[in-house]
């Protein structure tokens, strides 16, 4: 395959409107912390107050559980290079920053990886709405998942010339350097480059494997501490909650999907309405997969095959207890990835329907996921925890979400 240069986008009003739509589900999406910013979770117990006071190179090569967040160090030694009360807003902006850079390039890149621009628009209006958004928006912490939508996208691609290639190589090396998931795509690379025998393919999957390589020598350096974490899982639960999470959950939204999922729960104790509900459900998703395997472009099948690799390697990496999974209570940020990545295999799967019945399935989907714009969780602002542990003298400071604190050196000068 010959390499070529990256076109200029069709139609730049085109691609401004889709930024400006962007714009307005993200902010919207924040409104209750954009203001003021937030620590969340791991980034404030763990990140802040192990990067505080400790010199800038230090901080980007953090390691945490063992492996390399380079996004994330870079994120939050940032935040600790400004004063206190300002330090969640770098973080959570930041960090918005970074998880724009897979929504960008699907938007520049929409005609080469052959979406419309309607259904780019159905893209950017899913990255803040389904309902798995709510836990990775905006901070830190699950800048991985992000990173792997970016790995993800750069694989449906046709492979650039010049300036786009060296780009493109270097997102996918930032991407692999900042954490695990984005090295779960090494196989979808590899696979498109022996199908394209294209030497820049085979670059790009070079990239990743360098990645792979230096996370697992570091995990091996500490010893493979898996943190509550472990590889083994039934088959039933693994399909249970691919079902639940990457088909029930995004088709019906945040509203519908919890009850539903209950209905099929075979896991509990379901009896035969809830089998023959899954057996349904298993078949459709099946065929599905069955016809892009066999009919569907190049580019979607890459989509569905890095979406089944991530789901997959997300559920046997997962913390906890994943019986959970089987549910819209947590773990939503292990299938936010590749939802997304599934939804681009769906709009290129389908071809370009102009009957009304479509367009009435397209507008129920759009009000069935239409709640999980406004969903987040939540936790106390910022200032008002701040000012609280000033005023008791204390070092220990409220976090989102609820029931998350951190811990800062006693006598840090920002709580005096």
């Amino acid at each position: 395959m010959i390499a070529r240069p990256l076109p200029r986008p069709r139609s730049g009003s085109v691609t401004v409107a889709l930024w400006l739509a962007f714009l307005a589900v993200s902010f919207y999406k924040m409104r209750a912390y954009g203001l003021d910013g937030r620590f969340w979770a791991e980034e404030g117990r763990d990140f802040f107050p192990a990067l505080i006071g400790s010199e800038a190179w230090r901080g980007i090569v953090f390691l945490y559980n063992g492996h390399l967040e380079l996004a994330t160090n870079l994120v939050v030694t940032l935040a600790t290079r400004v004063e206190l009360a300002s330090a969640p807003l770098v973080t959570t902006w930041l960090s918005w920053a970074v998880q724009a850079l897979p929504v960008g390039l699907l938007i520049h890149a929409r005609g080469l990886i052959g979406l419309s621009s309607p259904r780019a628009l159905l893209f950017v209006f899913a990255t803040a709405a389904l309902p798995q958004s709510a836990e990775v928006w905006a901070n830190s912490i699950n800048l991985h998942f992000h990173l792997a939508l970016l790995a993800g996208l750069i694989a449906l691609l046709p492979t650039m010339g010049g300036r786009a290639a060296w780009g493109l190589r270097a997102l996918l090396l930032a991407a692999g350097l900042g954490g695990i998931p984005p090295n779960a795509l090494l196989p979808v690379f590899v696979w498109r480059a022996s199908r394209e025998r294209s030497r820049e393919r085979g670059i790009q999957a070079g990239v990743l494997g360098v990645t792979t390589v230096l996370q697992l020598v570091l995990l091996a350096a500490q010893g493979f501490d898996l943190q509550g974490r472990d590889s083994v899982t039934s088959p039933l639960l693994l399909w249970m909650a691919l079902l639940a999470q990457h088909v029930v959950s995004p088709l019906l939204g945040m509203r519908l999907s919890g009850p539903v999922i209950g209905w099929f729960d075979v896991l509990h104790g379901g009896g035969g309405t809830a089998w023959a509900l899954a057996l349904a459900l298993s078949a459709a998703s099946l065929a599905f997969m069955a016809r892009v395997a066999r009919r569907g472009p190049d580019t979607a099948r890459a989509a569905l095959a890095a979406a089944g690799s991530l789901a997959v390697f997300c559920v046997l990496t997962s913390l906890g207890n994943r019986e959970v999974l089987v549910s819209t209570d947590v773990g939503g940020r292990y299938f936010y990835a590749p939802n997304l990545l599934l939804l681009v295999c769906l709009l290129l799967a389908v071809p370009p329907v102009r009957a009304p019945g479509w367009r009435l399935a397209v507008l129920v989907w759009v009000l069935f996921a239409l709640p999980g714009l406004k969903v987040y969780l939540g936790g106390p602002p910022w200032p008002e925890a701040l000012a609280r542990a000033r005023q008791a003298e204390a070092t220990r400071i409220e976090l989102w979400p609820a029931g998350w604190t951190m811990d800062l050196p006693a006598g840090y000068p920002a709580l005096k």
